[in-house]
């Protein structure tokens, strides 16, 4: 990238040869390094040698085309006006369909996050630009719809089970191709050819790396992956790199911890096997034990060069080849692993368990994983209005600051003593309170701002110059306008602005303005 050009090299045995005969751009020098501590902090800090790794290639192609326009980065300032004119680029390309939707917000907002780092007063924003992110319309699924779903995973799981159970690994060794493995009759009624493109007996030489027994190894390791990934709802990602070695089991009731082994603490867990999977994972251990010795990696692939190396997203070709060959449901792995989440949502009816088993928050479990459920959604209706039919418990009650209460005030558990105690009459009284909720309105927010300019002329009544109970209300009312600030959405901008429009007006929200216009006389 210190080469002018060099970023637009294809990257292969020969490409430095070609770099080091474009000019030099001696300027460059000093903010690519800033980049690399940039980089080495983020590592040092605790972010993954991949998500590092992605920032950096996002940088080449704003390089090479910063090159290919000849726009001048030597400046924050440049670097800046560069950012901007790529992120319009990215914005066209999108508009064309040249890149799908959302992928150019992707690339420059990383972009825009290092590059911020190293221009410091230049700032740069995804704000000033017209890249959107891609919000991905999360449609609820029919009672019919569901049901395919759960058949679909019930049917891949017993055929990845019956494959594993029943794979006799001495045929690796047999040099006779193919592999055949017998699965239950409402699969299918003949064997399962692992060796797919064989179809009568065949002697081989050599090791089964070296020849087609490779594809039934592969084939018996990943659909050990998918049951894996169901039985411990871990992430794809992360499993794939899990190594075999250093595993030790700490008993916790009725599953099992796996831990990696580290004097420290005991080490880290790295997943938790429950009880009735326990028996089948260490059969896979011991079949690893015995023909992957030459490997660390759990969940590995051989290549077509007879070499194990770590698997990735890309190696279920044949996994998804044979599913298909015998007219069974192929589910990716990431997809596999979020179907077992949602049946685990289903028996706990509890999100914060789901998402604590995936090792998610509620919040990215419900924007990522969760499948929004019509029938799930009929019954959490009906119980809604049993709770609040206003026939049968009276209107709904709202809260000082006109939102949805239920007029029963109540303090929090751990509330400190600085807060007011919870009402329904004082203009503090909501504070506290553990039934109080926000809102996303206008008429909030310019309630908010009331209340806040209420609180400060409160506050510079009192003659005493100590800590003044108004001013902890004050800081509660900013928390929430700042989030409302910093909030990405158009509306929510308009709102901040037309709250303080009102406010400088003299235009009060009319649960405060009477106060107000008592303390300003």
């Amino acid at each position: 990238m210190a080469f002018k050009g060099g970023a637009s090299i294809h990257k292969n045995k020969s490409y430095l040869i070609k770099v080091y005969k474009l000019p030099f751009v001696e300027h460059r020098i000093k903010w690519l390094n800033e980049l690399k501590a940039h980089f080495e902090g983020a590592l040092d800090s605790g972010d993954s040698p991949l998500s590092v790794s992605t920032d950096i290639s996002t940088l080449n192609p704003f390089i090479a085309y910063c090159d290919e326009k000849e726009l001048s980065v030597e400046t924050p300032s440049e670097i800046q006006t560069a950012f901007y004119k790529y992120a319009e680029y990215q914005f066209t390309r999108e508009q064309h369909n040249i890149i799908q939707q959302g992928s150019g917000y992707k690339l420059c907002s990383r972009l825009s996050t290092y590059l911020s780092a190293i221009t410091e007063r230049y700032q740069i924003e995804m704000k000033s630009t017209r890249l959107k992110a891609k919000k991905n319309s999360r449609r609820a699924i029919s009672r019919e719809a569901d049901k395919t779903n759960l058949s679909d995973a019930a049917k891949l799981a017993k055929f990845a089970y019956d494959i594993c159970k029943n794979f006799d690994p001495r045929t690796l060794d047999s040099a006779k191709l193919p592999i055949l493995v017998k699965v239950r009759k409402e699969l299918s009624s003949v064997e399962i050819n692992l060796t797919l493109a064989i179809k009568s007996e065949t002697v081989v030489n050599g090791g089964f790396k070296n020849t087609d027994a490779r594809h039934a190894f592969n084939r018996r390791v990943a659909f050990e992956c998918l049951i894996f990934l169901a039985m411990t709802m871990q992430n794809a990602a992360p499993t794939f790199k899990l190594r075999r070695v250093n595993f030790i089991y700490k008993p916790m009731g009725e599953q099992y911890e796996v831990r990696e082994y580290k004097n420290r603490r005991g080490g880290e867990v790295l997943f938790k096997i429950p009880k009735p999977y326990r028996e089948t994972f260490e059969a896979y251990l011991s079949f690893m034990s015995d023909y992957g010795e030459d490997t660390e990696y759990l969940f590995p692939i051989i290549t077509n060069e007879g070499a194990y190396r770590k698997r990735t997203d890309t190696n279920w070709t044949e996994t998804r080849t044979l599913t298909q060959a015998y007219k069974i449901p192929y589910i990716a792995p990431r997809s596999f692993r979020k179907i077992g989440l949602n049946i685990l949502l289903r028996l706990s009816a509890d999100e914060e368990t789901a998402a604590d088993y995936g090792n998610h928050t509620v919040a990215t479990f419900r924007e990522s994983y969760e499948f929004p459920s019509q029938q799930r959604a009929m019954v959490e209706i009906a119980r809604f209005w049993q709770a609040n039919d206003p026939l049968e418990h009276g209107e709904p009650k709202l809260s000082l600051f006109n939102t949805p209460c239920n007029g029963i005030p109540e303090p929090f558990d751990d509330a400190t003593d600085k807060l007011a105690k919870p009402d329904c009459l004082t203009p503090s009284g909501c504070m506290g309170c553990k039934h109080y909720r926000d809102e996303d309105s206008l008429d909030y927010v310019w309630n908010l701002y009331s209340f806040r300019y209420l609180k400060i002329i409160e506050s510079s009544s009192y003659l005493d110059v100590g800590e003044k109970p108004s001013n902890i209300a004050i800081d509660w009312v900013n928390l929430k306008i700042n989030w409302f600030n910093n909030s990405k959405a158009p509306a929510h901008q308009k709102w901040i602005e037309e709250g303080k429009i009102r406010l400088e007006e003299g235009e009060y929200h009319p649960n405060w303005d009477r106060k107000i216009q008592k303390y300003e006389k």
